[in-house]
């Protein structure tokens, strides 16, 4: 019934979200949306939730938040940012941007040190 025909993808599809733990791979939410929405939508209600849930448990866990180019919208970085987590989203490639970053990329190198150090850091806390 949710099926519905996605332009950009040229087919009919749904459009689910789902949350998984980067390190276990376990999931954390789900949700089946319709196949004509954008792929940011629902995803600052279902993080709002998951967040408190997480940080009930667990108060000084640290959260990265990774995902791809449809995250990357302004709702998600200032829920990010007012949340205190971190991060990371993709964006699409273009041609411009290709030829910009190029092996050995230094905004890459200083976002995968960063992480390998805050997550040193947290571990070291346990």
């Amino acid at each position: 019934m949710l099926s519905f025909f996605h332009g950009y993808f040229d087919q009919y599809q749904y459009f689910p979200l789902l949350i998984f733990d980067g390190e276990s791979g376990f999931p954390l939410a789900a949700w089946l949306r319709p196949g004509t929405v954008h792929a940011s939508c629902g995803v600052v209600t279902t993080l709002r939730r998951l967040v408190a849930a997480l940080r009930a448990a667990w108060p000084d866990v640290l959260i990265l938040l990774r995902g791809d180019s449809g995250l990357a919208v302004p709702e998600v970085y200032e829920f990010c940012e007012s949340q205190g987590l971190l991060y990371a989203s993709a964006i699409a490639a273009t041609t411009c941007s290709k030829n910009a970053l190029r092996p050995p990329c230094a905004t890459w190198n200083a976002t995968t040190s960063f992480i390998s150090t805050a997550r040193s850091t947290c571990n070291a806390s346990r």
